[in-house]
Formats: C-alpha cells, structure tokens, sequence
C-alpha cells in the first residue's frame, strides 16, 4: 500500500467532511472540492500512456501543502504535493528541489522517490504550484515504538550508508542546489549570496550577527560582543577539510523524513526542500535518535546519555566502514562528534539563532 506520511500532516477523509474541524482543516478542504478532479485525473494519465487514473478521497495536509494520492487502474500510485500559499502565483523552490532529488536518483542508491512532473507557477490543472512523484511503499519511522528498538542497529547502518553516498555529491561553493548549478547568484540564502570557503560562511553569519548589535538591550551588549568575539575566534581554530563541499539535508535523519517497511528496511527519504552544499562540520550530523545537543546536555539523565553515546559509536563505525567500501579519505567519521563538529554547532547556534 502506498504511504504518504509526516508528523505535521492530517488526514481527512470522505466521512469526515462534516465534523468540526479547525481553519486549516477547512481550507485544505476547501482547495480540495474546488480541483478539477476530471481534468486533473486526464493531465495524471498522459504521464503513463493514457493509463486511467483516480483521486483517492483521502488526503493530507499540512500548513503550507495538501497532499492527494492519486491511483492507476493497474495499481500504480503517485502522489501529488500542492502549495496552499501561493507568493505572486509561484514558486520556484520547487525547481531546486526537483534537481536535487533527481541529482541523488542518478548518483546513489538511495531511496528518492521519482518525479513525474512538475511546475512552479500556477498556471496549470491544479491552479498552483505542484509536484507530482512516485508513491513510496511504507510508513514514516517512528523512534518511540519498541519495533524501532529491536531494529534500531539496522536502521542507523542504513542511514549511515545514506549519509556516505550524499558526502560523495561535492560542488566547489556552499550554496543551495540551484546556485551549484547555474553558478548564478543564490535564490535561498540570504541575500542571494554563496561562499568559496567554510570560512566565508562562518564570516558572513558573524558579520551578520554583528550587525544586530544595536537592537539588543543595554544590559546584554556587553555579553553580546563577547559571544560574537567568542564565535570569530573559535571559527579561526577549526582544521577542518574544505572544497569541495557535500550535498546536504537539513536537518540529517529526522525521522519524519524516513519511510520504512514492516522489516525496518528504509525504503523511502523524503524532504529534499531544505538540501545545499554546506560546510563538512555540518553534513556530519548523527541522525535525530542519537543526536545530543551540547548546548544542553546537562539536561540528559545518565541512561539517556548512555544509550545516545552508545548509538553514536556505533554509527561512527558504519560510517568508517561504507567510507572503507567506497575507498573514501574518513571526513565524516572523523568530523561526526568531535571537537570541530561541536565548536561548530555552537558557533551557528549563536549566531543564526539569534
């Protein structure tokens, strides 16, 4: 059965359609009785030689997306992902993220779903930016089930082979996937800028946090203009590997990215929005279930800690060996919960965060 799954998303079904329901709700409905279900079921079938297709009437949404299934009369699925906003009638995100999915489809084996088709303007059947993809079989992980305990090993060794084929992606700037490239100037990062170096990247965020000096109040500037002296100079110390630069998710590994069949086999990856060329420091991120903030972690109790140090050496040793298979030089392992990657993570915490 195909699955479409994520922790924000909503079901709403057929039988559904006269309950209370909050403003969200009301509009995802809205936007689906108003589609043109026949001219959209005839545009989905050119997509697969004329196969007939129908809408399922079940369909997700979240805060920004609707999500409806759409189904082959020989039991092919796809899955169609709607804007709910629109800005001036487009939106070009959706571009970039289809090259980014289709960047990893032709240089990994890693499980991202196939685009059918796609537009970013609103001129189309669905009157709004949408992308149409293949259905993943499977259901989103969830790290609080005891399924996920007894299967926890084998889960992380697929992400940490997940993890190595993206390092094997590199572009020579730090950028999001549509300035990689065109070599054009950035239409995701802030103001349109992309950066040659981990240094110029660290610079520009402290310049950038700099510059809020005169917003804070008297009593914390002191402390202020201490963190951001604080931030410059740890940035100075970092040895760490420059260009060229990984493909990057952010975050790596939350589950709700991850779909999963009944043997705890990954069989799909989905969120390809928030993807780009970053510094090593932050692609070598453990994944959401063994990942400790240090920020805060005076907060873990002893067995919590235990169980998360244990997680992280063990996915540190499926990472040396996929890099041994693929004959790579050992950044990530070497970079994955150490010192550069913890000066790192405080460094933008402070500085992006703020």
């Amino acid at each position: 059965m195909a699955i479409i799954d994520h922790p924000s998303l909503h079901w709403l079904g057929p039988k559904e359609h006269n309950f209370e329901f909050n403003l969200s709700g009301k509009a995802a409905l809205r936007k689906f009785n108003a589609l043109d279900h026949r001219g959209i079921c005839a545009f989905i079938s050119t997509l697969r030689n004329g196969i007939p297709c129908r809408i399922s009437p079940q369909f997700k949404f979240g805060s920004t997306h609707l999500f409806i299934e759409l189904a082959f009369t020989d039991n092919v699925f796809c899955v169609t992902r709607l804007n709910t906003w629109e800005v001036d009638g487009a939106d070009k995100r959706i571009e970039s993220e289809v090259r980014v999915m289709n960047l990893v489809r032709a240089c990994t084996r890693i499980p991202v779903p196939k685009v059918y088709a796609w537009n970013y303007t609103s001129k189309n059947v669905f009157g709004t930016p949408f992308i149409i993809t293949q259905a993943m079989n499977g259901q989103k992980l969830s790290l609080n089930e005891p399924v996920y305990e007894k299967f926890k090993a084998k889960i992380l060794d697929q992400m940490a082979s997940i993890m190595i084929q993206l390092s094997t992606i590199q572009f020579q700037t730090i950028g999001d996937i549509e300035t990689l490239n065109n070599f054009v100037e950035s239409t995701l990062l802030e103001k349109k800028v992309c950066f040659k170096s981990s240094r110029d990247y660290y610079d520009y965020y402290i310049d950038k946090h700099l510059q809020g000096f005169e917003s804070v109040s008297n009593h914390e500037k002191v402390q202020y203009i201490s963190e951001n002296r604080l931030c410059r100079r740890l940035v100075r110390q970092l040895e760490r590997p420059n260009r060229p630069f990984p493909l990057t998710i952010l975050p790596f590994g939350q589950s709700s990215k991850v779909l999963i069949d009944e043997m705890d086999n990954i069989t799909g990856l989905m969120g390809w929005s928030h993807v780009g060329a970053y510094p090593w420091e932050m692609f070598a991120e453990f994944p959401q279930v063994i990942r400790i903030s240090w920020l805060y972690c005076s907060n873990y109790s002893a067995q919590k800690w235990q169980v998360k140090s244990d997680g992280q050496r063990y996915f540190v040793e499926c990472l040396r060996k996929y890099e041994r298979q693929l004959k790579l030089p050992g950044f990530v392992s070497s970079l994955i919960g150490f010192d550069a990657k913890i000066v790192s993570e405080g460094v933008l915490s402070i500085i992006v965060g703020s």
